[in-house]
């Protein structure tokens, strides 16, 4: 069985630049080949990333860390015959010649999930999207890549791009938009550039994305809040048609259906339905007042989507529970969930066609079904 190492190590008060980092799994033996990467928890950019792999004896030595002595934030997906290991956040302190020991432990990988083998997985999974076929495109921030996946979760194809992607959409013929990091850019079905160009407001992070018709809409990190702006098919003209939404935790997300936006405005606890010039047309949403419609958490809910009927499902990640709204937000039931506890994390949702809802379980880094009623893990090979 080919599954993964998956890990995460949160190592605080680095004191030295020179440090030795040591893997094991479960059976305490080391995990040698085992590639992570590093960067200073405060910042955001990618380019300060710094890549490393364990040796044969399962140990790395950083040498010249950047930023410390400032703690660094490392996360690492790799795949060997092992097994999926969960992720888990250790903090200690990493001391010059004192090897820390990042311990990793089995998970599963729950039945029907996607961007969960060796040939799918992403070494960061940003986010997602279907296509017009119900296939998966799946952001790979980390390795600056976009993949076509099956719902078999078979590789269809493998798209490098210029650019870290933070979302992705697909347009009703097929184009997909995508942007992230300072960038974005309108494909071909096939994946062929049809137009690429700066993020407005010469923002780094876009946090939503979407197309209809002529227009492109994306949502950007403002140096307040967020801004959404529309912008022609060629990704000129920018005009910032909602500004002054305030997310939690780096996420706003909308999406577009029939011309009009619904944005997640998260910190309100609302969804909120505007017109392509972004007049407010209708809001509705409650914060947790004990009723099942209501919104828990300290700011949902952080991710929607639309099935064919035009209902709405909004996914909460602080408790990662699906609830289906009717068009106009009459609330119709609680959908499903996929654990207990959650995160203030993107919980990016999909619904395909014969109405299958699929979430990001950002915990695992992959993409998971979401059953009616409470979802249980269910393992499953991957060959």
């Amino acid at each position: 069985m080919r599954t993964a190492f998956f890990a995460v190590l949160l190592a605080a008060n680095v004191v030295a630049a020179d440090v030795v980092v040591r893997v094991v799994g479960p059976d305490q033996k080391p995990v040698g080949n085992f590639a992570f990467t590093t960067r200073p928890s405060t910042s955001k950019s990618y380019s300060d990333t710094q890549t490393w792999k364990t040796d044969a004896r399962g140990e790395c030595r950083l040498v010249n860390l950047k930023a410390a002595p400032q703690h660094i934030l490392a996360w690492a997906t790799t795949w060997t015959e092992a097994g999926l290991m969960e992720k888990g956040n250790q903090v200690g302190t990493l001391r010059e010649g004192e090897p820390f020991v990042l311990k990793l432990r089995p998970t599963v990988i729950p039945k029907g999930s996607v961007a969960a083998s060796l040939q799918t997985c992403a070494r960061v999974l940003s986010s997602f999207c279907l296509d017009r076929e119900d296939r998966f495109l799946v952001c790979d921030v980390a390795n600056k890549r976009l993949r076509v996946v099956s719902a078999e979760d078979t590789l269809v194809r493998d798209l490098s791009l210029g650019f870290a992607p933070q979302v992705v959409a697909c347009r009703e013929d097929g184009v997909i938009a995508v942007a992230g990091t300072g960038k974005i850019a309108l494909l071909s079905p096939q994946g062929a550039i049809q137009a690429e160009a700066s993020l407005p407001g010469q923002s780094r992070t876009a946090t939503a994305i979407g197309a209809h018709g002529k227009d492109v809409f994306v949502c950007v990190q403002a140096k307040t809040g967020y801004v959404i702006y529309r912008l022609d098919e060629r990704l000129q003209n920018p005009i910032a048609i909602i500004q002054g939404l305030r997310g939690c935790c780096g996420q706003m997300d909308f999406k577009v259906r029939d011309g009009k936006l619904y944005v997640a405005h998260n910190v309100k606890f609302l969804i909120e339905t505007y017109d392509r010039d972004g007049k407010l047309l209708s809001s509705f949403g409650k914060r947790d007042n004990g009723t099942s419609e209501s919104f828990k958490g300290c700011c949902e809910p952080k991710n929607i989507c639309f099935d064919c009927q035009g209902n709405l499902y909004t996914a909460e990640s602080a408790n990662w529970t699906v609830k289906k709204f009717s068009p106009d937000g009459r609330y119709i039931q609680f959908f499903g969930a996929i654990a207990e506890d959650g995160d203030c994390v993107r919980a990016a949702i999909a619904c395909t066609r014969d109405n299958r809802i699929y979430i990001l379980d950002h915990p695992r880094n992959i993409i998971r079904p979401v059953l009616p009623g409470k979802s249980k893990d269910v393992a499953t090979n991957r060959s």
